[in-house]
């Protein structure tokens, strides 16, 4: 008998101690929803110059296509805002719910959003500008429809879906048209001939 107790209470010792292993891990993985974005904030406010950054890299040259990003005045406070704000709601969520069962969920499609929403602001490409939007379309689904048991949660989910991604593909026209306009789909290079398309668009209405 003192054999079996002493076989139990190892047993439930170590029990214990995978249980507080998991525990820490578990919390360390949440806590790293919101270290990520507040690494993203502190990032932003590093790199930030007056004068611009740029970074570009080949990605579908055939198309067009490049991993190009800026990082202007109006970009910065966006990306601040974004990140600063996805960093509230982040540690808002682990206490909202924390005993909801499928937050880890949550959490991934919140970050998944907040990288597709910094992708639109930080693009100097405007193609790469509609796939990021086309991202935020389908986090937005995600996190509109994450209750799916609910009938309204899923209706909503869907009605954002049909809206945004409607109006995506009408953006995507408008796109592709001033990067025909413009020969080059680089954000820079479309602002830098806006006064011919100013003087282009006196002369069409005279």
């Amino acid at each position: 008998m003192v054999s079996i107790n002493l076989n139990i209470e190892k047993a439930t010792l170590t029990l214990n101690k995978h249980a507080d292993y998991l525990s820490l891990h578990r919390s360390q993985l949440f806590a790293s929803f919101v270290v990520f974005p507040l690494s993203i904030f502190l990032l932003v406010l590093y790199f930030y110059s007056p004068e611009g950054l740029v970074w570009t890299m080949p990605w579908v040259p055939s198309l067009g296509l490049d991993l190009s990003f800026r990082l202007d005045g109006l970009s910065f406070l966006f990306a601040c805002l974004i990140s600063g704000i996805g960093t509230l709601v982040q540690i808002y969520a682990l206490a909202y719910l924390r005993d909801y069962p499928n937050r880890l969920k949550f959490h991934c499609y919140l970050t998944a959003f907040m990288l597709a929403m910094l992708g639109v602001v930080l693009s100097n490409n405007v193609l790469l500008l509609f796939v990021f939007w086309e991202l935020t379309t389908i986090t937005s689904y995600l996190l509109i429809g994450f209750n799916h048991e609910n009938a309204t949660s899923r209706k909503n989910a869907l009605q954002s879906l049909l809206i945004t991604g409607a109006g995506g593909l009408a953006m995507l026209a408008g796109l592709i048209l001033l990067g025909y306009m413009a020969e080059s789909y680089q954000l820079t290079a479309i602002l830098e001939q806006q006064p011919r398309f100013a003087i282009t668009h006196y002369l069409c209405h005279l």
